[in-house]
């Protein structure tokens, strides 16, 4: 008797650590979860309404629906993690960064929205367009910051959106070489 009484007190006290241990391990669980909560904000869910409403007013306004080069055949869709893009890599503007055959495209095999970044070595962002959705493409843009005449290079960064939250999944960058002006026919020579 003394011997089960025994046995029985050890596996009073093993179930005793048992579940001491596990409410240990929530609390620290508990501790974190609010930690990371208050240093990573909270995220707010938007509705899919408001997102596609925020996503057609940024729409950019130069953009064209349809594929910019005629496609001879069915692309598959790209996988979430991969980016297809088009860009003219040596645009041409006139006289300060006026109408620039820029020719950016977001194939209809991607999944997200694209916007375009043209930065120069300094830092200067020259050019940002809206969101261009899968399967558009914009033709021709003015730069944002007017350009003396030259051949600049610049950095074209490829963001992409994720369409249901706008948040931002990545980016690509593209060294590229833009001609404003009069570099037009200086450098066609």
């Amino acid at each position: 008797m003394r011997l089960q009484q025994e046995i029985q007190r050890k596996n009073n006290l093993i179930t005793l650590a048992i579940i001491m241990g596990a409410v240990a391990i929530a609390v620290v669980i508990g501790l974190a979860a609010s930690y990371l909560n208050k240093t990573s904000g909270p995220k707010a869910i938007k509705d899919p309404i408001t997102v596609a409403a925020e996503a057609q007013e940024k729409l950019d306004p130069n953009v064209q629906d349809g594929p910019m080069l005629k496609q001879t055949g069915q692309e598959e869709a790209n996988p979430p993690n991969v980016l297809t893009y088009r860009i003219n890599a040596n645009p041409q503007f006139a006289t300060g960064g006026k109408q620039g055959n820029i020719m950016v495209e977001n194939p209809g095999v991607n999944s997200c929205l694209i916007a375009v970044e043209l930065e120069r070595d300094t830092g200067e962002v020259i050019y940002r367009s809206g969101y261009i959705k899968p399967n558009q493409y914009i033709q021709t843009a003015d730069l944002n910051i007017a350009l003396e005449d030259g051949a600049y290079a610049v950095t074209a960064s490829f963001l992409a959106y994720d369409p249901m939250t706008l948040e931002l999944l990545g980016i690509l960058n593209e060294p590229i070489k833009i001609l404003v002006g009069e570099a037009v026919s200086v450098e066609s020579k």
